[in-house]
């Protein structure tokens, strides 16, 4: 399996930094390297991510499934 960045991602990432380098380069770097590499898990763990109740053995055993799925979540500024 390969990663492939889209160009949202990648322009996602480009604006993080520069609004970051402006007040820590040395943290929008680090904070770039550790993002950058957090999709490489996923090469050897695919299923990275995945609900509980998804996986085949949860089925198999019962693992009980959420209530209720949140349809949208409202983040307010105070």
């Amino acid at each position: 399996m390969k990663i492939k960045w889209t160009s949202k991602a990648v322009s996602d990432l480009n604006r993080l930094y520069e609004f970051l380098s402006r007040v820590n380069p040395d943290a929008a770097q680090q904070t770039l390297r550790s993002l950058s590499r957090g999709p490489d898990h996923l090469i050897t763990n695919p299923r990275l991510g995945e609900q509980l109740y998804e996986l085949p053995v949860a089925k198999a055993i019962g693992f009980p499934r959420p209530r209720a799925t949140p349809k949208s979540i409202v983040v307010r500024k105070h």
